[in-house]
């Protein structure tokens, strides 16, 4: 079975090397983001730490594809039914050719910060410098209230006192291992001459291993036309979705080795030298 993913996943890498190299698309890569690592509950008892190679780490992934209201408005009913398709082929194909560790459920995420301002604290939730953002958005979709944990606010103070709570955690995402965003705004990263299809990225990861829990993929709704053929916008999917899993420079830094140990000095937050610890 393990041999069997390995061959998927090398054959993966291929196609996403090659369409790198294919001048009808153009990856549209953004700068780096600051990615929240958000603390997962853990049923039971706090779980040993064991080689990444045991069994326990070598389990289905579980994609959960949530669709912004965006995707609805941003794209014809026509469009909107060929990428549902594609989508589902894409977690699919992720499902089948990659294992993890299973994340605990459900899977709740940080709200956003004014000004991204936030104390790097343990946890089991951020609080926020200043206060809650309203909105609380993965890339360009829109996370819904029921998919957060509840809000703690400092109004400004590094006084651990005059932190304040409100609201309550969501229900979260159940029997899941990542929550994939899916959206369809029209975006500057969406005007490259018209040959962007779509465009991907992480937006938070769990803290025990660092890695990325959610993202989103958007889809450009003026590079998708009846020339487009549908294996074409599969390949760039896959492709976007894979920066979203990690794949990105950005989170280079975060990478682990197979028994769990950062592959990179880490401060006393554990954060990598190129990251901000809030």
């Amino acid at each position: 079975m393990i041999s069997n993913r390995c061959s998927q996943l090398l054959c993966f890498c291929l196609l996403l090397s090659a369409i790198e190299s294919n001048c009808e698309y153009q990856c549209s890569h953004h700068g780096e983001e600051k990615i929240a690592r958000v603390h997962l509950r853990k049923p039971g008892h706090s779980a040993v730490k064991r080689s990444l190679t045991d069994d326990v780490f070598n389990q289905t992934f579980r994609v959960y594809a949530h669709y912004d209201s965006s995707f609805s408005s941003g794209l014809s009913s026509g469009v909107q039914s060929r990428i549902g398709d594609i989508v589902k082929n894409v977690t699919d194909f992720l499902q089948e050719t990659l294992s993890v560790r299973q994340t605990p459920s459900p899977i709740l995420l940080d709200r956003d910060c004014s000004g991204g301002q936030f104390f790097a604290r343990p946890g089991d939730v951020r609080p926020c410098f200043q206060q809650c953002e309203t909105t609380t958005t993965c890339g360009t979709a829109t996370v819904p209230q029921e998919h957060l944990l509840r809000c703690i606010e400092c109004g400004g103070s590094f006084n651990p006192s005059a932190c304040t709570e409100s609201g309550t955690d969501g229900a979260g995402v159940s029997n899941a291992d990542y929550v994939l965003y899916i959206s369809a705004v029209s975006t500057g990263s969406c005007t490259n001459g018209g040959s962007t299809i779509a465009f991907a990225g992480a937006c938070q990861m769990e803290d025990e291993y660092d890695r990325p829990i959610a993202g989103y993929i958007n889809f450009c709704s003026g590079g998708i036309t009846s020339a487009s053929s549908d294996l074409f916008i599969f390949t760039v999917a896959k492709h976007e979705v894979l920066h979203a899993l990690g794949f990105s420079s950005g989170l280079f830094p975060w990478f682990r080795d197979e028994n769990g140990n950062p592959r990179t000095p880490r401060n006393s937050n554990g954060f990598p030298p190129s990251a901000s610890g809030g």
